[in-house]
């Protein structure tokens, strides 16, 4: 649930949605088609909002992810939803060939949305999901066991897989085994090795990445440190300043070019319509340093002004889902334009005279 971005996710829009107030945690896009997950290639709200604001935490809300590549169904593209996988890893959020981009509530991209299944932390013996490997034949889980012995799909053009990868084609968790879990990648379902800590997966090469509850997938799909330089950085492909978004447990992420709030002012990127929004990566659990607004990527079926939301990117462009009350709120620019269409432009956000805001 990755090419151009497909190096940096194949795990969008699986850009995995960012949190309401900053980051959601593990944590919520990258990150070609993680709008969708996508893990072969690389895969916002306000995230600084007060606690008492905050819509949701994904240490305790299996739900507050959001994929901002796209749906969670191929993690080709990003995932909608964080608790499942991304759509495609090798992409953001949907595809598993990309890092997924999420934008759930809470704004905390640091944590995986499903925190409800921690990995698995016993020994393997050899061939199990996630195992090295150099030929099909040494991968034993899995009803049709093959080995990724240089890339993910056995694709040059997807990540780099460290020293082989033992995976398998699935229809659901129970055909991977313990400690494994089914998820998008490219057109199929594959299993993924399960993980819910830093140290859980392979080192080096390999993430524990945020998308489907924690997988371990080659980190080679994440660009960009969210601890480092104030969490700037340059946006793949379209060579833009940004900010880093967590996308895994480790210090490990996606870059999205900053933006200035308002409708229609994020061009589209790798096929993928996108969105502006205020994300505050300062609130996750890591204490990440970005601050201001990101383009992300849009879910395939945004919600309108006013209606309930759970995930920073869930609203229409222009609208962000406000952590106060849940529901889609018009980003404004406090002294300045866009001006509010109803209501005053409030400053949830803790931002400068004329910084963004929510209309209320």
């Amino acid at each position: 649930m990755f090419k151009g971005y497909r190096k940096v996710l194949l795990m969008g829009a699986a850009f995995a949605s960012l949190a309401l107030t900053g980051a959601c945690h593990h944590p919520p896009p990258p990150p070609e088609d993680m709008s969708a997950p996508d893990l072969t290639q690389p895969p916002a709200g306000d995230m600084t909002a007060d606690k008492d604001m905050a819509v949701c935490s994904p240490a305790t809300d299996p739900m507050c992810l959001v994929d901002m590549a796209k749906p969670p169904v191929d993690m080709t593209k990003p995932s909608e939803d964080m608790t499942k996988p991304p759509v495609d890893m090798t992409k953001p959020p949907e595809d598993m060939t990309r890092p997924p981009v999420d934008m759930t509530m809470s704004g905390d991209m640091s944590m995986p949305a499903d925190m409800t299944r921690p990995g698995d932390m016993t020994m393997s013996m050899g061939g199990g999901i996630g195992d090295p490997c150099t030929a099909d034949m040494e991968c034993k889980a899995g009803m049709m066991p093959t080995c990724w012995k240089a890339n993910v799909l056995n694709n040059p053009a997807n990540p780099a897989t460290p020293a082989g990868y033992c995976s398998a084609k699935c229809a659901a968790d129970t055909d991977c085994g313990g400690g494994a879990r089914c998820v998008p990648v490219g057109a199929d379902k594959y299993c993924l090795k399960s993980c819910a800590s830093a140290t859980t997966c392979r080192k080096p090469g390999y993430a524990c990445s945020f998308v489907a509850g924690g997988v371990c997938y080659p980190d080679a799909i994440y660009d960009c440190n969210p601890k480092s330089a104030g969490g700037t950085c340059t946006e793949a492909g379209t060579m833009k300043a940004g900010g880093c978004i967590r996308q895994a447990f480790e210090d490990k992420g996606t870059c999205q070019a900053s933006c200035t709030v308002g409708v229609g002012t994020c061009p589209d990127r790798g096929g993928s319509k996108r969105q502006c929004i205020y994300y505050d990566a300062t609130r996750n659990m890591y204490m990440d340093t970005w601050k201001g607004a990101l383009c992300v990527n849009s879910v395939p079926m945004p919600k309108s002004a006013g209606a309930a939301c759970s995930t920073l990117n869930e609203c229409v462009d222009g609208y962000q889902c406000d952590t106060l009350d849940k529901t889609c709120h018009q980003l404004c620019q406090k002294g300045g334009m866009p001006a509010c269409t109803m209501g005053m432009c409030a400053d949830p956000y803790m931002t400068p005279a004329m910084g963004p805001g929510l209309c209320r």
